[in-house]
């Protein structure tokens, strides 16, 4: 939440030297283009104050994504039936009555307990989970995952 000016006056203060990375002034980075192109522009053309709004829409959808994660990982204690190292199982029928994003946010405290990949594992794969523990059928996952629905439980089993 600190601006260049702010930080480079404090720095002053101290008498701490600044350095510029030099990829910060190259547009050919998105993130360049966004802070010396589009950003001056909502400000000029639509709202002075977009960086502000910015800054306040991540903070709430911070906060918003906590709350989210704590919700998860509530009813994924709730829907655990068995756990051990290479697999899990979940009572599937609570998840039926609760929003799909909160479905998708408990398989992903799932794999942070787990300590599995994450990174492999795309919006697609994360909604495909929900549609199993929701609708049932299975599928293989990146990490070596296979998951089932298979009677009144899903089965998560990590193959490697």
């Amino acid at each position: 939440e600190t601006s260049r000016q702010s930080l480079r006056k404090y720095l002053a203060e101290v008498s701490q030297d600044f350095r510029e990375d030099a990829s910060n002034a190259d547009l050919a980075y998105t993130r360049n283009r966004i802070r010396q192109q589009l950003l001056p522009l909502l400000e000029r053309v639509f709202n002075s104050q977009v960086v502000t709004a910015l800054r306040r829409l991540g903070q709430r959808a911070g906060e918003l994504q906590a709350a989210l994660e704590t919700l998860a990982a509530q009813l994924l204690d709730r829907v655990l039936e068995v756990e051990s190292p290479r697999e899990s199982q979940l009572k599937w029928q609570p998840l039926t009555s609760v929003p799909r994003h909160v479905v998708r946010e408990l398989f992903a405290e799932l794999w942070r307990r787990r300590n599995w990949p994450r990174q492999a594992m795309s919006f697609d794969h994360w909604e495909q989970l929900a549609e199993i523990a929701i609708a049932g059928g299975a599928a293989s996952l990146p990490g070596h995952v296979e998951v089932r629905r298979e009677g009144r439980i899903v089965i998560i089993r990590k193959l490697m």
